[in-house]
């Protein structure tokens, strides 16, 4: 399924998106879940999501997906339609 949106998707690097991702979970779970990243770049691809040039979401794709947070959850459908899609590319 492809979906329309202005989201940027790149690769996730973990230790040059670290802050960001930190930034994230302490704004929708009021914590950060920082060893659990550091697990889950050993296991998955991980993707940042970027509006003009934040980044307002993460993901993880793989052959278990996710986990996700998003922002915006307008942004949710776009997403994981690039999560389903399989694709590593963006």
């Amino acid at each position: 399924m492809k979906v329309q949106t202005d989201l940027k998707i790149e690769p996730l690097q973990f230790e040059l998106h670290r802050d960001e991702l930190n930034r994230i979970d302490r704004e929708i779970l009021n914590h950060t879940c920082e060893h659990q990243h550091q697990w889950v770049v050993t296991t998955r691809t991980g993707f940042v999501y970027k509006r003009t040039g934040k980044i307002v979401g993460y993901g993880y794709v793989g052959s278990s997906t996710g986990p996700f947070a998003l922002l915006y959850g307008n942004d949710f459908l776009a997403v994981l339609a690039h999560a389903e899609s399989g694709s590593i590319f963006y």
